[in-house]
C-alpha cells in the first residue's frame, strides 16, 4: 500500500490482500475526521511500485512501465506521459518530486533514469 499527506488529507492506495494489486483506495480527512473512497483506477493493470504527491495531484508508478495521477479535488484518474523506451524494466525503481518534477531512477537492473513534468 502507498499513501502521501496532501496537507489535509491522508492518501491511502493500492497494496494486496493475498492476491492481485488493488486499484482502489481511501482518503482521511484530519478535520471532519472522516474517510472517502478513492474511486478504482479501472485503467491500471500493474502493480503499483511507488507513488509522489505533486502538491496537486497523487502521481502512482507501475510496476514496468508508467504512471496513472489522481486528482482528489476532481476525484479523477488520468494517465502519466509514458517514458522513454529504455531497454530493462522499471521495476521498483525510486522516484521523488523535486517541486516541479518526479524523476525516476533505477529498478531491479536499470542504471538509467527518467524526467516527468
Amino acid at each position: 500500500m502507498l499513501s502521501a499527506w496532501t496537507g489535509t488529507r491522508w492518501i491511502l492506495y493500492g497494496g494486496s490482500v493475498g492476491g492481485p494489486p488493488l486499484n482502489d483506495g481511501m482518503m482521511y480527512t484530519e478535520a471532519t475526521d472522516s474517510w472517502e473512497e478513492i474511486p478504482a483506477d479501472t485503467s491500471r493493470s500493474a502493480e503499483v511500485a511507488k507513488a509522489v504527491w505533486t502538491g496537486a495531484e497523487f502521481v502512482v508508478w507501475t510496476y514496468g512501465s508508467g504512471g496513472r495521477r489522481f486528482n482528489p479535488q476532481k476525484g479523477t484518474w488520468s494517465d502519466v506521459a509514458p517514458l522513454p523506451s529504455l531497454p530493462g524494466v522499471w521495476a521498483y525503481p525510486s522516484v521523488v518530486w523535486t517541486g516541479d518534477s518526479m524523476i525516476v531512477y533505477g529498478g531491479g537492473s536499470m542504471a538509467n533514469g527518467a524526467i516527468y513534468r
